[in-house]
């Protein structure tokens, strides 16, 4: 399992990259769990970081507009970032997860990057699809993976929405489709090991590794804690 560490700016990324991160995300935690980073900042920290750390970059928390949805994934793409992340909020039924993300994928063709959708482990309390109900759309799409993660982001992390079980279940049928399973929302140092258990690809991290809120800097030493349960 690999640990992907959320920033919002190059210094953090020099963090992240000197706390030998091999999976850096680029974020605006002000817009939204997936909140989308201005494109000058997510080609200053590309620019900065080595080739061999790969990197993933936030589309947004987007409605159901698959021409412009598309359109900000290409832009995203464009940057050479691994990874391109889009969470699904907006998607009322599994057809126009299925839409959206054909939509996604088609448009970023000529680039060599990774197209994971984002769904929400509190989805009844937001009125958004379940990660089942995503899956059941982008599979067999060309999506590489699906990322579940929190919308609400005051106290509550992804065990408090589902179980050890439920996520199991769910990173089970998710590889039956070769997808990627991403877990995030509020992830804790305990809770690594279980992810790990459960077959997770990825964890993403941000409020645990900040040296306050998930809205103050990174701690390169609370990094090194997280990276000491991965390996």
């Amino acid at each position: 399992m690999k640990l992907m560490i959320s920033v919002v700016n190059k210094d953090e990324a020099l963090i992240a990259r000197d706390s030998k991160a091999e999976l850096i995300d680029i974020k605006n935690p002000e817009e939204g769990s997936l909140g989308a980073q201005s494109p000058l900042v997510i080609k200053e920290i590309v620019d900065v970081l080595p080739s061999d750390i790969e990197i993933s970059a936030t589309v947004g928390d987007v409605p159901y507009l698959p021409c412009t949805i598309a359109q900000a994934a290409y832009a995203v793409a464009s940057f050479g970032v691994k990874y391109v992340k889009i969470g699904f909020k907006g998607c009322k039924n599994s057809e126009e997860a299925k839409n959206l993300a054909n939509k996604i994928v088609n448009s970023v063709k000529e680039f060599d990057s990774n197209i994971i959708i984002g769904c929400y482990a509190d989805y009844k309390e937001n009125n958004t699809l379940s990660p089942f109900e995503i899956l059941e759309g982008v599979k067999n799409t060309g999506v590489s993976g699906i990322l579940i993660d929190t919308l609400g982001k005051k106290g509550k992390n992804l065990f408090d929405y589902m179980g050890a079980e439920e996520l199991k279940k769910f990173t089970y049928e998710t590889h039956m489709h070769n997808l990627l399973v991403a877990l995030a929302g509020s992830i804790k140092y305990d809770h690594i090991g279980v992810l790990k258990e459960m077959g997770a690809d990825i964890s993403g991290v941000r409020g645990a590794i900040c040296d306050g809120d998930r809205m103050s800097e990174i701690n390169p030493e609370k990094i090194k804690k997280f990276m000491s349960q991965i390996a």
